[in-house]
């Protein structure tokens, strides 16, 4: 679904099936990513862990976290892995779009490739 409301708002979007791929492929080609858009809930790793372990390879790569659920303690574990946002599963493409430019600006670039 995100893949699909990013290109509908015009970026580029890799789209990997697990967070494994997607630390791969930032870890071959961390100049292509300007943004992670990951779910909290993953098989094999949790959003948080993949924040983090973006964080090794690329301590300036935003990393966008989607849940159905933001309680209190994700909102701090979130900002200790250094996650940008946190994103309701629920939330528009008008809010989509907004925090995508919001990362963006964060990294100092308002286009380019993204991965959710």
């Amino acid at each position: 679904m995100v893949e699909h409301l990013l290109l509908k708002l015009g970026y580029s979007a890799t789209c990997l099936a697990n967070p494994h791929a997607a630390l791969a492929a930032v870890r071959a080609r961390p100049g292509d990513f300007d943004m992670v858009v990951t779910d909290f809930n993953m098989p094999q790793m949790s959003g948080l862990d993949l924040a983090r372990a973006l964080r090794d390879i690329d301590a300036q790569l935003p990393v966008v976290i989607s849940s159905g659920y933001i309680a209190e303690q994700l909102r701090n574990d979130a900002e200790a892995a250094g996650v940008v946002a946190l994103m309701r599963e629920e939330n528009t493409l008008d809010d989509l779009a907004a925090m995508v430019q919001r990362a963006l600006a964060v990294r100092g670039s308002l286009s380019g490739s993204l991965s959710c």
